[in-house]
């Protein structure tokens, strides 16, 4: 599928929920995106979201499981 001004934030919305990035990731994931390849076309942006996305999955996953023990410790504390 080419990726279109018309449709590419639809595409980067369905990206991001498909793949559970939090929405604090999103913006800096997409600036980044659009930062490295504006200049060759909406298409290569998203290729290069994709890559980003695909790139920090595991460390994403990692990071929320971290943040949901320590939500969990602090609960225990009170």
């Amino acid at each position: 599928m080419l990726i279109t001004s018309e449709n590419y934030y639809e595409e980067e919305t369905k990206l991001f929920e498909e793949n559970h990035v939090p929405i604090e990731f999103r913006a800096r994931l997409s600036s980044m995106a659009y930062e490295r390849g504006h200049s060759a076309g909406y298409d290569e942006v998203y290729g290069l979201l994709a890559e980003l996305v695909c790139d920090l999955k595991k460390p994403i996953e990692e990071y929320k499981k971290r943040i949901k023990i320590e939500a969990v410790m602090q609960y225990i504390k009170i």
